[in-house]
């Protein structure tokens, strides 16, 4: 397991370097409007520890379903024609196996500034929230850090709500 319940000194996923992804398999399929990322407040960190902090994130939504694929389509489409910077990570998405990802919003951990919290949260923008597709399978992708020698996370909380409107229907 790479992240636990607990928060603060020991309880943290650490990796070499500065950048990673941490795969996430939700309990139900769910729109997603937010992600908050914990990282250990700075009263109880070292400075070593704070530049451990991520720094620069992607999350991605792995699209699966006709429905979802149809918006993931619409949805590159107005990253496109926005000039959106998510279309400076990969403008295509990727795909893993059969298995394909769009970029769901990108986000900054900031550590100065007098609204520095130790949560932090970014939000999907309103267009991608318009289109309702529903995701069970997400990655945030770590691309730096502050400066430490190796990147610790604390925390990832996904916010959504569950898609009432379409139903997946097993056909096996």
């Amino acid at each position: 397991m790479a992240l636990m319940e607990k928060i603060g000194e020991g309880y943290y996923w650490k990796f070499p370097g500065s950048y990673g992804h941490l795969g996430i398999a939700l309990k139900e399929r769910i729109s997603i409007h937010q992600v908050s990322i914990d990282h250990i407040s700075r009263e109880l960190a070292s400075d070593a520890g704070i530049l451990q902090a991520p720094r620069r994130m992607v999350f991605w939504g792995r699209v699966d379903g006709e429905h979802n694929k149809a918006l993931a389509k619409m949805y590159l489409h107005h990253l496109r024609s926005r000039k959106s910077r998510l279309m400076n990570v990969r403008p295509e998405g990727f795909k893993v196996g059969q298995d394909f990802y769009i970029p769901l919003f990108r986000f900054e951990y900031k550590l100065l500034g007098s609204s520095h919290s130790n949560v932090q949260t970014a939000s999907a923008s309103e267009y991608l929230k318009s289109l309702n597709m529903d995701f069970a399978v997400v990655v945030l992708e770590i691309l730096d850090n502050w400066g430490g020698e190796s990147t610790c996370l604390h925390r990832v909380r996904v916010h959504g709500s569950p898609n009432k409107s379409l139903t997946i229907h097993n056909t096996a």
